[in-house]
């Protein structure tokens, strides 16, 4: 993405508004701030962005870190947590019992750890899976039979739930209730979360695909939709890729100062002469007097894409006439004309895209 400095925005938005940027004070400073973090969510939202568009592979669960340990799944809550992706059999598992660390899903053959782990769905779910679905009837999953001694591995169904025994064996009458010989495997919910670790997050979605659309024409657009959890994938998929729009940043950061020692998260302004000004975000703690140009890694950029450069000047040097004008007839009319310029320019941006670049969402077209 092709970003501007906000420096640059800040001092020609203040031209525009008649005002010298090297002499604003701290209040002013944060109105000038607060003008531009509003304008860039309205530039945001107002059209599908190329810029800000990403495309990128995602799987429903993080995958299995052999320095975590793991709890055994519950009924009735989200079990996401205690559910891992396996890249080695292209599988999701879920424990069945408290994992320790270092305890992998399966051997390096390929056959599950059956004392801890057990798989979240019917089949294993390759890349281009054919006829199978998430959450269908396990094959040959009977109802407990209190008759029965069941051996390790053995799946049952029991109160509208299936178990698998981790325990070598169990006694006849032994309920699968019973949580030192019993896991629950909970019905496998395929989402992707809108925010994930290690990975950007999002709020709006174009479209999900069961092969990367940059390189390919050959992938279909899987059956998804939206839910308070995130991206929800119908089709039968062990992963997806997704096209999204990334998020809009907030500007809140106040003025760098060395004296302080920042978190992880924190946001400041910094500008210096080998650096202009921009707002970062901490990356992880830091030490009083670490700069973004003393320690660059320990700092993010906020990136503001260029080709809303423009629409923030106006649309700033606009809202800081409007603040300015009170009940002044006059003044309100100017902040008004104003308004309208900064409006103007953002279509002149999207009909550059769409109009001239000719990028809009296309319709797939198969025949046969």
């Amino acid at each position: 993405m092709d970003t501007t400095n906000f420096e640059d925005v800040l001092r020609e938005a203040c031209g525009e508004a008649g005002e010298d940027a090297d002499h604003l004070t701290t209040q002013e400073f944060m109105a000038w701030r607060r003008f531009a973090s509003r304008r860039l969510d309205a530039a945001w939202r107002h059209h599908y962005w190329p810029d800000l568009g990403r495309c990128e592979q995602r799987w429903f669960r993080l995958p299995y870190n052999p320095a975590q340990t793991y709890a055994a799944a519950m009924a009735g809550v989200d079990n996401s947590a205690n559910e891992v992706y396996w890249a080695l059999t292209g599988q999701y598992f879920c424990a069945l019992t408290a994992v320790p660390a270092n305890t992998p899903p399966t051997d390096g053959s390929g056959n599950v750890n059956l004392n801890y782990w057990a798989v979240t769905q019917a089949y294993a779910i390759q890349p281009d899976p054919v006829g199978t679905e998430y959450n269908q009837p396990v094959a040959n999953v009977l109802p407990f039979d209190p008759t029965v001694a069941y051996n390790q591995g053995a799946m049952v169904q029991y109160t509208n739930n299936v178990y698998q025994l981790f325990a070598l064996q169990s006694a006849p009458g032994d309920l699968p209730t019973d949580g030192t010989a019993w896991g629950l495997v909970p019905a496998f919910d395929a989402y992707i979360p809108y925010e994930q670790s290690g990975q950007t997050a999002f709020t709006v979605v174009e479209s999900v695909w069961s092969a990367n659309p940059k390189v390919t024409t050959r992938g279909n657009e899987l059956n998804w939709w939206l839910s308070d959890k995130g991206i929800q994938v119908m089709t039968p998929m062990a992963y997806a890729w997704v096209q999204y729009r990334i998020r809009c940043p907030k500007l809140g950061g106040m003025p760098f100062r060395a004296d302080v020692a920042y978190a992880a998260g924190a946001q400041v302004y910094f500008s210096s002469a080998a650096c202009p000004g921009n707002f970062y975000t901490a990356v992880t703690a830091t030490n009083a007097g670490d700069t973004p140009v003393a320690q660059p890694a320990e700092w993010a950029v906020v990136a503001i894409p260029r080709i809303f450069h423009r629409y923030l000047v106006l649309g700033m040097a606009a809202d800081w006439e409007k603040d300015l004008s009170g009940q002044n007839e006059a003044g309100r009319a100017a902040a008004m004309a104003a308004q309208a310029i900064a409006a103007d320019e953002l279509d002149e941006v999207k009909s550059l895209y769409v109009g001239q670049m000719g990028q809009r969402v296309k319709t797939i077209v198969r025949t046969r």
